[in-house]
């Protein structure tokens, strides 16, 4: 493994061993025992991993909102995220909402130079960003943290502002929007306004012609009722 030089003097003898450098390998070979701790990543490694994951958040998303964090423990925090995958969210493979907690200044360097950076000034503290794919999950996503935080006693916390589409709303402009229905409820809605003029026209119809089929029918049997009177004897 390595050479041993002895060195001789008249106060003292010493031996200097020489050991060859090891590689990384040889050690994970002769130190089975030693179990390997990676290194952790360095921060800028991080910043970089969170603006590589903001940006691709908002390709092609429909709705990001910041939603303030004040208070939240851990435990109410992870219940923030069960109403953002319920059932509904089957319509895509992958799903259509998303909770990512990030720091504001990483946010407005992903943003920037997109629609989203009108969102910067609206995010003070801490925040965690909601993303919304598809319009139908807008209502449900937001329906849902908002319940959260009522059962949870913080309703100091709330959507400060939202871009839906390119277009920037106020908080006091998403309680409108969230009572409002999405566009598949909006085309049923349509749907069912057309379609109930065109039944009671169908009934009405109906109703007509059985009544001008029953007045025919007594029509003919009079008349046939008259007809064998006249040619009787």
């Amino acid at each position: 493994m390595g050479a041993s030089i002895s060195i001789t003097s008249p106060l003292y003898q010493r031996t200097l061993t020489l050991i060859p450098p090891v590689t990384h390998h040889q050690l994970r070979r002769f130190a089975r025992w030693t179990p390997y701790k990676p290194l952790p990543k360095s921060k800028h490694h991080q910043k970089l991993q969170t603006l590589k994951t903001l940006k691709a958040h908002i390709q092609n998303c429909y709705l990001v909102s910041p939603f303030n964090c004040h208070g939240f423990s851990a435990n109410q925090f992870k219940a923030l995220k069960h109403p953002l995958h319920p059932a509904a969210a089957a319509i895509s493979a992958a799903p259509s909402a998303k909770l990512v907690v990030a720091k504001n200044s990483l946010v407005a360097k992903a943003f920037s130079g997109t629609s989203w950076e009108a969102l910067v000034p609206c995010m003070k503290g801490m925040n965690a960003l909601l993303f919304v794919k598809e319009e139908e999950m807008a209502s449900v996503a937001m329906g849902g943290l908002r319940s959260v935080v009522k059962e949870g006693k913080l309703e100091f916390n709330g959507f400060t502002g939202a871009v839906i589409g390119g277009r920037l709303y106020g908080h006091l402009d998403l309680e409108v929007l969230e009572s409002m229905p999405s566009k598949a409820e909006s085309d049923g809605m349509l749907l069912g306004s057309l379609y109930s003029p065109a039944s009671s026209l169908i009934a009405l119809l109906q109703g007509v012609t059985a009544r001008s089929l029953r007045l025919w029918g007594l029509l003919w049997t009079n008349g046939m009722l008259l007809l064998t009177a006249l040619s009787g004897p």
